[in-house]
């Protein structure tokens, strides 16, 4: 609850009776002081109940001309909310759009002071500009009267709906008739770069600097970059995880999911075989091989996204790199015999190692990764994460994909794609590491 103008003036003038009764001791100034101040102390009270009826009296309903759209692309949508406005108020609703929309026309606010049931209609046009399942925040209330004025914001999932399924757009698809260079081969055209260089065109800002072409920009005094194939034909397998898509990370999910739906329709359009597994840490949630369908990609991630976080790591379980270490002791106690005090050191973690190691099992997340690997003859695998708390399923999945030559791709939200994150993606053997736009 906030003070309006009049309010504010009603206690500064209420303070200013109540300094001079204090000063002077008149029994006027005192009778004024406390009745200012019952009045606004009644006045509280009133508003609070007023308050509390059109709280309680608030329903909603809103729909979307459409509930499947491309990035970039506007949807109409009408917002009816209902009820009772007491006597003496003023009650304004606004609809809280999502984060990443952009009001075109309309309005996504009204108000009224007329008493009795009243109905807040909004229609207005809006464009979403981030790509996945896109919620709307909820209503904002604003409920005021001469005194006071509160506000109320309404977000549990009855004021969320409809949610719209906002498809990603390829980024060399909106115009066919630009100033690149070479020929237009759409099919070809593809997120997961290849090696071959298929055509040039001019640089946009947000474009990868790896991908500027330095010959061509010396000779036409602008700048182009090189315009790369998909890796047509090689099996691949995507992988996305679901830790950490809730909280502030949110927008960064819905990049992500959008891009990884964007990877996996070129791949799929491409290759004859792309398979897709869902994970959320070291959880193995689903595995869908040779999918090809985008309605059931879709249809996966959306029921599966709030999947709990089951099992957490934070460690390393392979017994690999502790039979290594304990090989490299060995070579070292051969070549320390005439070291007492290092030989004696040697041989407690030597000790150490002989114990540890037997003990050591793979998990079951290990074995399930490395069974998937080894059903299909995989060229690449494309891991879509936030990268956020526990990473151990990353490095898991890194470890048995470099153990078996396939190369590992680990696409980044760009909110995210910190110096931190890259090297401890570079020192876990990832052999590319792309930024999500």
């Amino acid at each position: 609850m906030q003070l309006t103008r009049c309010g504010t003036a009603l206690v500064l003038l209420i303070t200013g009776t109540g300094a001079l009764s204090w000063l002077f001791e008149n029994i006027y100034s005192f009778f004024i002081f406390f009745s200012l101040a019952g009045l606004l102390f009644l006045r509280a009270l009133v508003f609070s109940r007023r308050v509390s009826i059109v709280l309680h009296s608030i329903t909603i309903d809103r729909s979307a001309q459409k509930t499947v759209i491309r990035r970039g692309s506007s949807v109409g949508v009408r917002t009816s909310v209902t009820c009772n406005v007491p006597p003496g108020t003023t009650v304004l609703i606004r609809d809280l759009l999502p984060g990443s929309a952009e009001l075109v026309s309309g309005r996504d606010s009204v108000s009224s002071n007329q008493q009795g049931r009243q109905s807040f209609d909004l229609q207005y046009l809006v464009a979403l500009l981030s790509s996945g399942h896109i919620g709307f925040r909820g209503i904002e209330a604003e409920i005021r009267d001469q005194f006071f004025v509160s506000r109320f914001q309404f977000q549990n999932s009855l004021f969320q709906k409809p949610y719209i399924w906002v498809e990603p757009v390829g980024p060399f698809r909106k115009d066919k008739t630009g100033s690149a260079m070479g020929e237009w081969e759409e099919e070809r055209r593809s997120p997961l770069r290849g090696s071959g260089v298929i055509a040039f065109r001019d640089y946009f800002p947000g474009d990868d600097p790896r991908s500027i072409d330095w010959k061509m920009t010396a000779k036409h005094g602008k700048m182009f970059v090189r315009e790369y194939a998909g890796l047509v034909g090689v099996p691949s397998l995507f992988v996305l995880d679901f830790s950490g898509n809730a909280g502030d990370l949110t927008d960064s999910w819905d990049s992500l999911s959008g891009s990884f739906l964007q990877a996996f329709r070129d791949a799929a359009r491409e290759r004859k075989k792309c398979s897709l597994v869902l994970v959320s840490g070291m959880n193995l949630i689903r595995y869908l091989p040779d999918e090809t369908s985008l309605s059931r990609v879709r249809t996966a991630i959306a029921s599966n996204r709030s999947y709990p976080q089951l099992v957490h790591a934070y460690r390393n379980l392979d017994a690999g790199p502790a039979r290594y270490l304990k090989k490299q002791v060995e070579n070292e106690l051969e070549g320390s015999a005439g070291d007492t005090g290092k030989s004696r050191y040697l041989h407690a973690l030597l000790k150490i190692y002989e114990s540890f190691v037997p003990e050591m099992h793979p998990s079951l997340f290990d074995l399930q990764v490395a069974r998937m690997s080894s059903k299909e003859n995989l060229g690449r695998i494309y891991i879509f994460s936030l990268f956020q708390g526990d990473q151990s399923h990353i490095q898991a999945l890194i470890y048995q994909s470099r153990m078996r030559g396939i190369r590992v791709s680990c696409e980044v939200p760009r909110a995210l794609a910190g110096g931190e994150l890259v090297r401890k993606l570079e020192r876990f053997g990832a052999h590319d590491i792309q930024v999500i736009q």
